[in-house]
């Protein structure tokens, strides 16, 4: 077999596996992207290289491409990937299963079998909640950071309103006063036979 730098057997092949979708969530109806990365950890070279990913969870349709691919070998810190798309029916948290590979180690016939470390647990947004959340972040940079939730822009609305509110009524009430005012100039001086002087 293979021998490592200070004569001793070196390491055998090790695959390490690393599922994922890409980008921080995904939305309802909206094919997403599924990548499997495996990395050969090990001294040897590998051989024989299954995956074979499950997408059991309740939902989740594979929409393009394959969810398992095959790897002649893998040699000695070599990486990659395999890609394939699903869509999410409804919104929530879902755990993807673990992807499962198999392989031979160096001249081995013994199969070698390994998952990836953990669930992929996806964050599924519906388009309404996504459209929410875009609007309130373009609403937080507009209002300076004041307004971050769906509360803040209530308050905040309810505010515009009141002062808005007032200052309409306190337009009105210079209006009206200001007009009660002319109206009882132009009597005064009607009274007294005299015409209104006004400045040219």
């Amino acid at each position: 077999g293979a021998r490592a730098e200070d004569g001793g057997p070196a390491p055998a092949a090790h695959l390490i596996s690393h599922k994922a979708i890409s980008g921080e969530f995904a939305v309802v109806g909206r094919p997403t992207p599924v990548r499997v990365t495996i990395v050969n950890a090990g001294g040897e070279e590998a051989r024989n290289v299954v995956l074979e990913d499950g997408v059991q969870a309740e939902g989740v349709e594979v929409v393009k491409g394959k969810a398992g691919a095959s790897f002649a070998s893998l040699k000695p810190g070599e990486k990659v990937e395999h890609t394939f798309m699903v869509k999410f029916s409804a919104p929530g948290t879902v755990a993807l299963e673990q992807a499962a590979i198999s392989y031979n180690k160096g001249a081995a016939e013994t199969t070698t079998k390994t998952v990836s470390a953990t669930p992929e647990y996806v964050l599924v947004k519906s388009g309404t909640l996504l459209l929410i959340e875009r609007v309130l972040i373009a609403g937080s940079y507009a209002s300076l950071g004041m307004c971050q939730t769906i509360e803040h822009w209530y308050h905040t609305l309810y505010t515009l309103i009141a002062v808005g509110g007032s200052y309409v009524g306190f337009t009105m009430y210079k209006q009206v006063t200001a007009a009660r005012e002319e109206r009882a100039r132009q009597l005064s001086l009607k009274a007294l036979g005299l015409q209104d002087l006004k400045e040219d």
